[in-house]
């Protein structure tokens, strides 16, 4: 239990972490990108208003003719010029491969003159990333064309990605370190948690084998004073000393099932295993309970094989049983029904008690196994329900990791169905 505490502790700590750290990270990472594209817009921008400046005399010069197309090769720059027909006068580019890849964005530009856009374009053998601006060519009288710059800024771009891998990376290492001084803080804040527990299992024990003996004494001596035919009882005497005797039987069970649980956490949830038939456990149990049915009139089906081996603690799983068929018939109505059904899939044996009760609500589903819960707790005082059978029955299971499970809805039955391992 407490290490199951202990792991959800920690795994919601780091879960925390780790979502303010991605969230931290995402905002670093696309506000740099935002940061940088925004700088290498207007940086663009800015440059080829300079650049439409100085080719004025070259646009007025050669406003026509045959497209000037020069390759250089130490260039980083790429350069088309137009005319007032969007006619190609001039280009200049380092690179014919990326000259090719790039024309077709210049050639069908639809962004307004004067500003900038980055175009990511896949190239062998990786994209490249270009920052493409254009601006109108005047003469202070009159616009003579439009001249679009691209530069290269890939290598800016995979600075970027750097950084974001650098930033994964610190925020994994982050991460396991948070786990780890997440386990460090944790059992250090369990401990008191623990100590107050042990204390309070302790006292449990202690207290339930206690009261063992001087409840066997009231209860041995309420019996032979029922049995003396020589006194003389009035009848409110005796019906005094049977609701006594019957009170002391109760508080003998509860006394039973808490020195259980105490003991079954002490010893680190041990069970002593062995080969044995479950189903005649099945049988023995049905047997046993017979007559509170009988009482109920409630019929009980048993659809078992002729014998199935189980390994298990044959004396735990005779108390499971019980502790299932018991509350079944304490929640199930005069003339209702229980089912019992076994199985065995694969290397599972399962154990299902169907009932035609009264059914549990979705929210009480969550809770039966808690010490003490009880669903109807007028009914339960009634029928002498004490809220720890399930819990125990909890405890069988867990031993033998195993799973229980409880389908039910209010006024539709209850079922109750175990899986355990056969081997």
């Amino acid at each position: 239990m407490f290490d199951e505490i202990r792991k959800r502790l920690v795994f919601f700590n780091t879960a925390l972490m780790a979502l303010l750290l991605i969230c931290l990270m995402i905002v670093s990472y696309f506000g740099l990108k935002l940061i940088f594209f925004h700088e290498e817009r207007q940086e663009a921008v800015t440059y080829v208003k300079e650049e439409a400046m100085e080719v004025v005399p070259f646009l007025k010069k050669k406003p026509s003719g045959d497209v000037e197309e020069r390759f250089e090769p130490n260039g980083k720059t790429y350069y088309y010029i137009y005319n007032l027909r969007h006619r190609l006068i001039k280009a200049e580019f380092p690179d014919q491969k990326r000259h090719l890849a790039i024309f077709p964005f210049i050639r069908n530009w639809k962004e307004p003159v004067g500003h900038a856009k980055y175009i990511i374009i896949k190239m062998s053998p990786k994209r490249r990333v270009f920052i493409i601006a254009s601006y109108n060519i005047s003469d202070q009288m009159k616009i003579l064309g439009t001249i679009y710059i691209a530069q290269d800024i890939t290598t800016w771009y995979d600075r970027l990605q750097v950084y974001l891998l650098a930033l994964c990376l610190i925020g994994i290492i982050f991460l396991i370190v948070v786990y780890w001084v997440g386990n460090v803080m944790a059992n250090r804040s369990m401990i008191p948690i623990y100590k107050s527990f042990e204390q309070q299992r302790q006292f449990t024990a202690d207290a339930s084998h206690e009261l063992r003996t001087p409840l066997a004494v009231l209860l041995s001596g309420t019996e032979a004073i029922m049995a003396d035919k020589e006194s003389q009882m009035s009848l409110f005497v005796s019906q005094t000393l049977i609701d006594m005797k019957d009170e002391i039987r109760k508080l003998n069970k509860i006394v039973t099932n808490l020195l259980t649980l105490a003991r079954a956490e002490e010893e680190g949830q041990k069970v002593f295993k062995e080969y044995f038939n479950i189903v005649e456990v099945v049988h023995e149990v049905v047997h046993s309970l017979s007559p509170l049915a009988i009482k109920k009139n409630i019929d009980i089906a048993i659809k078992v094989p002729d014998q199935l081996g189980l390994f298990a603690d044959k004396q735990r799983l005779c108390q499971l049983i019980y502790i299932l068929l018991d509350n079944a018939i304490k929640y199930t109505p005069t003339k209702g029904k229980i089912f019992i059904l076994l199985t065995k899939k694969e290397d599972n044996v399962r154990i299902s008690v169907q009932d035609s009760g009264i059914g549990i609500a979705p929210d009480d589903q969550k809770r039966i196994f808690e010490r003490f819960y009880r669903v109807d707790k007028s009914r339960s005082r009634e029928q002498g329900g004490t809220g720890l059978g399930l819990s125990i029955a909890k405890w069988i299971v867990s031993a033998h990791n195993g799973f229980i499970e409880v389908k039910s809805e209010p006024g539709q039955g209850t079922t109750f169905e175990v899986r355990l391992k056969s081997q």
